[in-house]
């Protein structure tokens, strides 16, 4: 007999038996972070049918599959329904390059005007040497870029980020 489910926090996805051929459901304890029960398929009667014998269910979280609300509704009445982070931004960032690519070639003409109407003189080298003094104008280095873990005595390059140095 499995275990019982008695937490109030539930996660809902899909995952797969056999990649491309065969998915089921995945019910995830979220207050624990573990694994709850893998159902056989992503039908929303199979859901609703679980959460009917485990009514402690108040708040699932899931995508946005009408499978799984539509398995909700019935299931666990009760329960308030909320879309998972990764399903937010993962749709957020869908609608986004969904209008970006909608509207490139406004940005690449507004991009072009712009280009345009700078002033035709050079740009200020932040790294020259400072005509009055000589002496190097380049920013400040922080002490992160400095030093990284796996640097110890001498000075990380600054065209390498600092993961880089791991070992």
């Amino acid at each position: 007999m499995p275990p019982v489910f008695e937490n109030s926090l539930l996660g809902v996805d899909d995952w797969a038996w056999r990649k491309g051929s065969h998915y089921g459901t995945i019910l995830c304890d979220l207050e624990r972070g573990r694994r709850v029960e893998l159902l056989p398929d992503r039908k929303s009667e199979t859901l609703a049918a679980w959460l009917k014998n485990h009514p402690s269910v108040e708040i699932i979280v899931r995508d946005r599959a009408g499978a799984y609300a539509d398995g909700a509704r019935p299931g666990a009445p009760q329960a308030i329904q909320v879309a998972d982070r990764w399903h937010l931004l993962r749709n957020g960032s869908d609608a986004l390059r969904g209008v970006l690519d909608h509207h490139h070639r406004h940005l690449d003409e507004a991009a072009q005007i712009a280009a345009a109407s700078l002033p035709d003189e050079p740009a200020a080298n932040d790294n020259a040497l400072d005509a009055a003094s000589g002496q190097d104008t380049e920013l400040p280095v922080t002490q992160a870029e400095r030093w990284t873990p796996g640097s110890v005595g001498r000075p990380a390059s600054r065209k390498r980020c600092a993961c880089a140095n791991r070992g």
